[in-house]
């Protein structure tokens, strides 16, 4: 998937689809955890070539904006945000330059994407059947400015 230039609407679709369909077998493959609470544990979530891309193209510092509810209580005494985040929906991404919004246009719709949500629902629903609130997947690229280089969670 080469994320260089901008992608034709074919190349795109024929993109998120590889790519949510590879996400959605990383989903299907990782270890259930139950402690300290239940949640999965992913070996690889994307195919190396794509990784390598992600780290590439990782959206500059200014990009991000500060996080909102819990993390705010990490803030530094200076007012510095410690926990930063880009959604990765068109309306957050379309400033990005164009090969940089290509490539996260293209992993936000597949990590979005209905067949991603439903292997996460199938891989946690066991332990979300307590939970009040539906799960909802939302795509985000979050740092944390404490860290000379952090890797994306995604």
């Amino acid at each position: 998937m080469d994320q260089t230039t901008t992608l034709t609407s074919r190349d795109r679709r024929q993109a998120i689809e590889r790519l949510s369909n590879f996400v959605t077998q990383s989903v299907a493959a990782a270890r259930a955890v139950e402690k300290p609470f239940f949640h999965l544990e992913f070996d690889r979530v994307f195919p190396d070539e794509v990784y390598a891309q992600i780290l590439a193209l990782m959206p500059e510092a200014t990009d991000y904006r500060p996080m909102h509810g819990r993390s705010k209580g990490h803030d530094l005494t200076d007012g510095t945000h410690t926990r930063v985040k880009i959604d990765l929906f068109p309306e957050y991404i379309r400033n990005l330059p164009p090969e940089k919004r290509a490539l996260w246009d293209v992993v936000g719709r597949s990590v979005c994407s209905e067949p991603v949500k439903q292997a996460f629902i199938r891989r946690l629903g066991p332990g979300c059947r307590n939970a009040s609130a539906p799960i909802s997947p939302k795509s985000a690229c979050i740092r944390s400015r404490s860290s000379p280089a952090t890797s994306p969670a995604i």
